[in-house]
């Protein structure tokens, strides 16, 4: 546990069996939610002045202990379907006063092809122009939530009956 955190390590292995529980028995997100609201208040009534730091969501203790969802987000070109890092469109903090257009894909599906009208750009928009207080920011028209390879692969080992699958 760290120690810049606002939780004891004597109150953390609570989060971290419930977190366990999740993966263990595959409970939604709103159930251990629930559960961890469940463990705050009992933990309050218990002993108000030791648990006060307690969280009572799971967004919350996942924030505490630092535990983020290893997902990748990646803009979209509606058309071609090619994927762009949202970081490399979109400037820090890029705040646009009119609605000016955006960044365009720059996917060639056949480069290298000896006609010249297979080798053009494909030009859709990425970006979207959304209204605020003082102008406009600028915002993938649509995104895509890649997870981690090693999330996906652990999920994959943890299925029902898994090893059993592969004989087939």
């Amino acid at each position: 546990m760290c120690a810049d955190s606002d939780i004891e390590f004597s109150e953390s292995w609570i989060l971290i069996w419930i977190f366990k529980y999740q993966s263990r028995f595959r409970h939604s997100e709103i159930s251990i939610s629930s559960l961890i609201g469940f463990f705050s208040q009992v933990l309050k009534d218990a002993d108000s002045k030791r648990f006060a730091n307690f969280p009572s969501s799971s967004y919350s203790a996942k924030k505490l202990l630092r535990i983020d969802k290893a997902t990748k987000t990646y803009a979209v070109c509606l058309k071609c379907n090619n994927l762009y890092k949202i970081g490399e469109i979109l400037g820090q903090n890029e705040q646009v006063t009119e609605a000016s257009p955006g960044l365009k894909c720059s996917r060639v599906e056949f480069p290298k092809h000896l006609m010249k009208k297979y080798r053009e750009v494909c030009g859709e928009e990425l970006l979207k122009n959304v209204p605020v207080n003082n102008g406009y920011i600028k915002r993938p028209r649509i995104v895509f939530p890649m997870p981690d390879l090693k999330t996906q692969i652990f999920t994959m080992y943890q299925r029902p009956n898994f090893e059993q699958n592969l004989a087939k």
